[in-house]
């Protein structure tokens, strides 16, 4: 546990110091085009145009421009093989595995390529990228904030699941962690939901999104759009029939929060 610690610990400061020592002027200025495209939802053919509307400016494309942000924000979505019904996804008990064991559909094409991928985005660094923010660190504040009265119930903080919670000491496996639930201002409570349902009006197919709730946000912000955090869609055509291989990645990284995580902390006067 502690090598796995360790290990965590320097692959953090790597990020930190990669990041620390690549970003410059030029990039903040790439940054800022980027995140005008995606606040004010620029379709690719307007962003294309914007080279011609400001010729002093050097404006990369918007394949370059996604390429470096990807790189500068050390982000990148994990891609594992999924059966081409979206039976199972091969990881954990089923990593060896080269045909489904529900539909007998091989799990590779004549050519050696997977038939279907399922793409999961990693909840660590959305977790961390939120203590980037003054106006996030104040918002998440609401738990702590937050103060159960008996017999009220008003929020999930005033259940018996989350009392019984706080103060108890974190397991992972069979091993007591040091540190107990919800101790630190920087513990984040989390919730988590998937459902299918028909992207198409036909109906014929379905897909699962896999969505995280931020539940040290107040209650009334909470579920917006803007704060779920999807990790993952569970692809068409059909209803998954070994769940858990879908969420493999998505537990494994709450065992590796649950130990707990280095990351950046601004504190704000």
């Amino acid at each position: 546990m502690d090598s796995l610690l360790e290990e965590m610990e320097e692959e953090m400061e790597r990020l930190i110091a990669d990041f620390s020592a690549e970003i410059d002027e030029e990039d903040m200025d790439m940054l800022r085009v980027y995140n005008l495209k995606l606040v004010d939802n620029l379709s690719d053919t307007t962003f294309a145009h914007l080279p011609q509307a400001f010729p002093k400016h050097h404006i990369a494309s918007l394949k370059v421009m996604r390429k470096r942000v990807e790189h500068l924000a050390q982000f990148q979505p994990q891609a594992f093989n999924s059966c081409i019904n979206s039976c199972l996804c091969y990881v954990g008990p089923n990593a060896e595995l080269q045909s489904c064991r529900f539909c007998g559909e091989p799990r590779f094409n004549p050519s050696g390529k997977p038939r279907k991928r399922f793409n999961y985005v990693p909840l660590v660094p959305c977790l961390s990228a939120l203590y980037q923010s003054p106006k996030m660190i104040e918002k998440m504040a609401y738990q702590h904030r937050h103060q159960s009265q008996d017999g009220v119930f008003e929020d999930v903080f005033d259940g018996e699941i989350y009392k019984c919670l706080w103060g108890t000491k974190v397991t992972v496996g069979d091993i007591e962690q040091d540190h107990v639930f919800f101790q630190d201002e920087t513990d984040i409570a989390l919730g988590f939901a998937t459902d299918g349902f028909a992207p198409f009006k036909n109906r014929k197919q379905t897909c699962w999104p896999i969505l995280v709730y931020n539940y040290n946000l107040p209650p009334d912000i909470r579920f917006h759009h803007e704060h779920l955090i999807c990790v993952g869609v569970i692809p068409s055509p059909k209803k998954p029939k070994d769940m858990d291989s879908f969420l493999w990645p998505f537990i494994f990284k709450l065992l590796e929060l649950a130990l707990g995580v280095k990351t950046f902390h601004k504190v704000y006067d």
